[in-house]
């Protein structure tokens, strides 16, 4: 498998590192705007160093990851979608539903497939919390946070021109694992304030789910690192599932039973956010030609919600229908 890279900042990185470990995998080729980061990558990988698009696609990539700031995502995604290259774009798959209905629609018009990074679905907290759900855990209800700890290191965290806004960089990743624990969210609700910085910056939402489940979800920008930098709490009858980020989950099955425990903090970096496997993932719906995990109509719905919450926000809470279409 011929990989390119599109994008040699830390999520470049992070890829790179993976293939590079992957057996069966040539990194061919990295660009990024700035040479340098490009230049250290292939060093450290392999692959050659190229000024743009098209001489990346003179070294014949079979697949593309795209690891660009987030606004330059749908761009590039349906530019290789076109020719017949695969994807791996990581989140966002766009910043605006005009240009998440394009990369769908240059999906499903290609030969090629597409997969989107969303690693929390990968995390194995996160995957165990979905195999409880699929062994019989009934939830009634949730609540879920997420804090950013500022939007100032790196700088273009701040940026919205790069990011599309705070909602893109961060809360996206939360918003797209209640769907994949819970299913389909029909509607929202939510207030937001401008508290520290010239954009909303806190987030009070309601999930309404297809199922009739209801959760709250808060975001926050500029809360600091405290950890648990985000949690999933899940409820059902006299039984409960926490998680603390990344690094634990805590399950109570019920009154007479005592708390099983799963700790994470000492897997490895790219295991324990899931980045490995979800590149493992990839890597396989291409050698079997099946459907990626995470696919561009997860990534239009990711979109979808985070316009919903927008729009609620901009009518002070008033109710979001998200369409099924």
């Amino acid at each position: 498998m011929r990989i390119g890279l599109l994008g040699a900042g830390q999520m470049g990185r992070c890829h790179a590192g993976i293939l590079a470990r992957s057996g069966g995998v040539e990194i061919v080729g990295a660009l990024d705007a700035d040479a340098g980061r490009a230049e250290s990558l292939a060093a450290t990988h392999g692959g050659r160093v190229v000024p743009d698009l098209e001489r990346l696609l003179e070294l014949q990539p079979d697949a593309v990851f795209v690891c660009t700031p987030n606004t330059e995502h749908a761009d590039a995604a349906c530019a290789l979608l076109e020719r017949g290259i695969h994807v791996f774009c990581e989140k966002p798959m766009a910043t605006n539903l005009d240009d998440a209905r394009r990369v769908v629609e240059a999906a499903e018009a290609s030969s090629a497939r597409l997969q989107v990074g969303f690693n929390r679905r990968f995390a194995p907290v996160y995957a165990a919390a979905r195999r409880r759900l699929e062994h019989g855990f009934v939830v009634d209800a949730a609540h879920v946070k997420i804090n950013r700890g500022e939007l100032e290191r790196p700088r273009w965290v701040g940026d919205r021109s790069l990011t599309g806004g705070f909602l893109y960089e961060s809360t996206i990743h939360l918003l797209d694992l209640m769907r994949y624990l819970l299913g389909e969210i029909d509607a929202v609700r939510a207030l937001g304030r401008s508290n520290r910085y010239d954009e909303t910056d806190d987030y009070a939402m309601l999930l309404e789910f297809e199922s009739g489940l209801v959760a709250t979800f808060h975001s926050c920008a500029h809360a600091g690192w405290m950890p648990p930098c985000e949690s999933v709490e899940l409820y059902g009858d006299r039984a409960s599932l926490v998680t603390e980020a990344v690094d634990k989950l805590r399950f109570l099955p019920g009154l007479d039973w005592p708390v099983e425990a799963l700790d994470c903090r000492t897997v490895s970096f790219e295991e324990r956010w899931g980045y490995e496997a979800e590149d493992t993932a990839f890597l396989a719906a291409l050698d079997t030609e099946s459907e990626p995990a995470v696919t561009a109509h997860d990534g239009l719905r990711a979109v979808m919600l985070i316009e919903a919450v927008r729009q609620s926000v901009l009518a002070q809470g008033k109710r979001v229908m998200l369409d099924r279409s």
